[in-house]
């Protein structure tokens, strides 16, 4: 005879029904007790910590700015919409969770819609409103219809006169901003800037020539139209110390030989659909480039395109030559012939895509990295292919991190696993789970409306899909949540 579990008794029963009654009733007549003691028994010891400790334990509850990917922010489910919703969820606790998340939702804008600036300066400019101390960056990946640039402008011109703590502006969107937009708007406290493709020479030569003075970090992508025309005179970067330009053609860096980088020490410089063979020696391209602005590099990253061109072939041995106090250096994953350096510590090598052609070319530059071509070299490391969208990866995880097995660690959140191990970074992709019913998942249960009050809540999502800002009385809010 198998196991058989004992009949329950009636006495168990009855006291069950009875003790469930009880609590209906208690529900019923004193309603405010019954929500206190399910308080007490719901909240654990997480809701005493101090801010500081628990703003440190949210902060890393969500993925890390420089591990999302903006530009797929439209995609169905992306990660930086589950980045969004759970910093909407932190703020949904209690009070003293929505003091500690409200900067980790502002730290960083992202305009997806023209019309989402509005209602931010609509939410921003509540009466004692504290949001717009907490910006930090914002950056716009959308169209600027050709009708809407004057009142762009002003509108720019309002969110940072409301924002005293923002010191960045990037505007990575693929269409081009309209003719008539200057961006002169722009305060010269911006100390960092990233302008994609979607901006003219004629605009880029007016911003750097404004924002120029303050700027610590630059991104921009060279226009194909006449760039090198714009300039009267060079430019001077008193304070620039990392430059990040995307390059159409080999003898791009001849438009920069002039300028004044005289404290620049990280440089990043991108290829994008790039034919060729392009050589750094004497009378080379980019020779000119390195022979003045070399000296000081301490970084120097050779970044692939998104779209590889496998005609494009990199020969950095004369570059090196001209870069004496170079530290890490991070390869392109077309270079042509093993580097020499005698002062790199650092070296990461970005990995070809599985389908890609001249493998042997890779791996023999890969051979080359050793100690007789690099006699103080610490560290090695192969970046994946699947990280080409974030740049800052070499330097956002440090070479000097991971040195053994037990130092490695992984950032994961959604469907985002990148690993940081001894000799690699690579993106993780975890086997396919099923799917949770709609009835049981997270998203669901945050967005539904039975059993939770969320109306007050959908006016965060100005970033999103909500159609006004933030006008609501909050602290009365946090009261209904407490």
């Amino acid at each position: 005879m198998g196991w058989q579990l004992p009949a329950p008794s009636r006495s168990g029963i009855r006291r069950s029904k009875i003790k469930s009654m009880i609590s209906a009733m208690n529900y019923v007549l004193y309603p405010q007790a019954y929500y206190n003691l399910l308080e007490e028994e719901i909240h654990g010891p997480i809701t005493k910590l101090p801010p500081e400790i628990l703003g440190l334990i949210l902060e890393r509850t969500i993925p890390p700015n420089f591990l999302l990917d903006h530009t797929a922010a439209f995609c169905l489910d992306s990660v930086w919409k589950q980045s969004m919703l759970q910093k909407r969820v932190l703020l949904r606790i209690c009070r003293s969770w929505y003091h500690v998340a409200s900067p980790l939702l502002y730290e960083h804008i992202c305009i997806l819609h023209i019309a989402r600036l509005q209602q931010l300066l609509d939410t921003l400019e509540i009466p004692d409103t504290k949001f717009r101390f907490f910006i930090k960056t914002i950056s716009f990946y959308c169209l600027v219809p050709s009708c809407y640039a004057g009142r762009f402008e002003v509108r720019l011109d309002r969110l940072y006169s409301l924002c005293p703590n923002a010191k960045s502006f990037s505007y990575l969107s693929r269409c081009y901003l309209p003719s008539s937009t200057t961006l002169s708007t722009l305060p010269t406290t911006i100390t960092h800037l990233q302008l994609g493709r979607g901006v003219s020479a004629a605009i880029l030569a007016n911003v750097l020539k404004t924002l120029s003075p303050n700027l610590a970090a630059l991104s921009f992508c060279l226009p194909v139209d006449n760039f090198n025309a714009e300039w009267d005179t060079p430019l001077i970067f008193p304070h620039l110390g990392d430059l990040s330009i995307g390059l159409s053609s080999p003898y791009a860096l001849d438009n920069f030989v002039d300028w004044d980088l005289r404290r620049l020490k990280k440089l990043t410089l991108k290829y994008q659909s790039v034919k060729g063979v392009l050589v750094a020696g004497a009378g080379g391209s980019s020779y000119a480039f390195f022979q003045k602005h070399g000296r000081r590099l301490e970084f120097l990253q050779f970044l692939p395109s998104l779209w590889l061109d496998w005609k494009l072939a990199i020969d950095v041995g004369g570059i090196l030559e001209l870069c004496p106090e170079l530290k890490h250096l991070v390869l392109h994953c077309t270079t042509i012939a093993p580097p020499m350096h005698d002062r790199v510590q650092w070296i990461d090598v970005w990995e070809l895509p599985p389908s890609a052609a001249n493998r042997d070319r890779w791996e023999s530059v890969w051979a080359g990295i050793t100690k007789e071509a690099f006699p103080c070299l610490r560290g090695v490391r192969r970046i994946s292919s699947s990280l080409v969208h974030f740049p800052h990866v070499a330097t956002a995880f440090p070479p000097g991190e991971v040195l053994t097995d037990q130092d490695t660690y992984t950032y994961q959140f959604g469907d985002l696993y990148v690993r940081h191990e001894v000799g690699r970074i690579e993106a993780v992709y975890p086997e396919p789970i099923e799917e949770e019913s709609e009835s049981d998942s997270d998203l669901d249960y945050v967005s539904s409306e039975q059993g939770y009050d969320t109306d007050w809540a959908s006016s965060l999502e100005w970033e999103m899909d909500s159609e006004s800002g933030i006008c609501e009385d909050w602290e009365a809010k946090m009261d209904l949540v407490e």
